[in-house]
């Protein structure tokens, strides 16, 4: 067995609770229940998203509809209410 260090946190009500729960539904203690949940090592998946080229294709079709206009030559000639208005009035606004 290795070295056990004392620890104190501070958790939710909410959190002690489904750790009060979880322990007893297992038969070990809360303290058992942390340590097994601090040993789970999460799946690199898990927090990684995948990229949506469809999530940013309206931002490079606006570019290029700009690049086509001439507008977009010497760095960006627009300004926020420019595209503010041209944003609404995608959605008819």
């Amino acid at each position: 067995m290795s070295t056990m260090v004392r620890m104190q946190i501070y958790i939710k009500k909410g959190q002690s609770l489904l750790v009060k729960r979880e322990a007893k539904e297992l038969g070990i203690s809360a303290a058992e229940v942390i340590r097994r949940r601090i040993d789970v090592k999460p799946s690199p998946v898990r927090f990684r998203t995948r990229p949506n080229p469809a999530a940013i294709k309206p931002f490079f079709d606006l570019i290029e509809k700009r690049k086509a206009l001439g507008q977009a030559k010497k760095g960006w000639k627009w300004n926020r209410e420019e595209l503010y208005e041209e944003r609404m009035s995608r959605y008819g606004r």
